[in-house]
């Protein structure tokens, strides 16, 4: 079977022709990176002018579907904007070619046209090969007049743990357990993904079920794919606890006590696999001093994004003259990363005002 995904208007004979819209020729609807074909059924996936419109994150996992999708040997052929020669094209450019190619860098404004972002070659090259694939062959080519365009034929290298991820990816948007409208929270999914697959082929149960320290959801969802009931059971049971709200709360606590960020973050995540690996044991108890509800992810990239809201919050507290409320905000922020150097210095100042007679 040979599949012509996000083919629009391209219709092609002989293959099973698959687009996200049904304003499209496709024979089969459904998104590019969560496609309904059994593993290892496809010999060809083609995707022309496609993942510039899926996004960087989206992407991946449509790079991971393929693989899932594609036997043994079996290729994937990519052409995607060069967004590169694109650039040279627009700075050396009359008006007429800049008004042509800036049409082409961005995408159009009709609905489900606009490019979410192009790949440079060097970067799509290493996305494949990580997601397990070899390089056949690359071209330059135009698509159109001053609309230069990457095309890049891939072919399938066998690797079983590449194999598992590839499934579960497939099996995490298939459960809607992957929302792509927070960047911060795809990068940190993505990120899990990764360590996932450095333990995956070793079968090490205990190395995996350390990562639900950072993220909970994530590891619970990979158990519950690897049949795993009762490990998936000990991190439900630690998200009702709300255990990352509880992180949180502790990384405040070694943090006000002077532990510099860096710190404080290692503290913390020792702490919180000591709570994982009692609870595997049979102990679980709710935490004191919780942060605040919602938050799903342990990370230093989400503690200081969780920072800068809070401190953002708290600057508007204070000119709304509410300067209880607005101190305990900026307090916390700083608390919750001390490497915030806008909540360190919004924190010194608000204090010296208060000091002032």
């Amino acid at each position: 079977m040979k599949i012509n995904v996000g083919c629009g208007y391209n219709y092609l004979p002989g293959y099973v022709n698959v687009d996200a819209s049904k304003n499209s020729l496709a024979d089969k609807v459904m998104p590019a990176e969560c496609m309904g074909f059994p593993e290892k059924s496809v010999d060809v996936v083609q995707a022309f002018q496609l993942i510039e419109h899926l996004g960087y994150f989206k992407t991946l996992f449509f790079l991971r579907e393929c693989y899932r999708l594609l036997r043994k040997d079996g290729l994937l052929v990519v052409e995607t904007p060069d967004i590169e020669e694109s650039f040279r094209i627009f700075l050396r450019g009359g008006e007429r070619e800049r008004e042509k190619v800036l049409g082409w860098i961005y995408g159009s404004e009709s609905r489900g046209m606009n490019h979410v972002y192009c790949f440079p070659g060097e970067l799509l090259e290493k996305k494949a090969v990580a997601a397990g694939f070899d390089i056949v062959e690359r071209e330059k080519k135009f698509f159109q007049e001053s609309r230069p365009s990457l095309s890049y034929i891939f072919r399938k290298r066998n690797n079983e743990s590449k194999e598992k991820i590839a499934v579960f990816s497939h099996y995490l948007i298939e459960k809607g357990s992957v929302d792509f409208s927070d960047e911060n929270i795809s990068f940190e999914n993505e990120k899990t993904i990764n360590e996932l697959e450095k333990f995956i082929g070793e079968n090490e149960t205990d190395f995996i079920l350390a990562l639900a320290v950072f993220n909970p959801e994530m590891i619970s969802h990979f158990f519950e794919f690897s049949g795993e009931t009762a490990l998936v059971n000990i991190i439900q049971d630690l998200l009702k606890s709300d255990f990352v709200s509880g992180l949180y709360g502790k990384l405040t606590e070694f943090s006000a006590g002077g532990c510099c960020f860096t710190e404080s973050f290692g503290k913390t995540a020792r702490w919180g696999k000591d709570i994982v690996f009692r609870a595997k044991s049979g102990e679980i108890g709710r935490f004191t001093g919780k942060f605040a509800e919602g938050y799903k992810i342990f990370s230093k990239r989400m503690a200081l994004i969780y920072s800068q809201k809070m401190l953002a919050e708290g600057i508007k507290e204070k000119y709304m003259g509410n300067i209880q409320k607005a101190a305990a905000l900026i307090k916390k922020s700083f608390l919750l990363c001390r490497d915030n150097k806008m909540a360190k210095n919004a924190l010194t100042s608000f204090e010296f005002s208060r000091k002032k007679p």
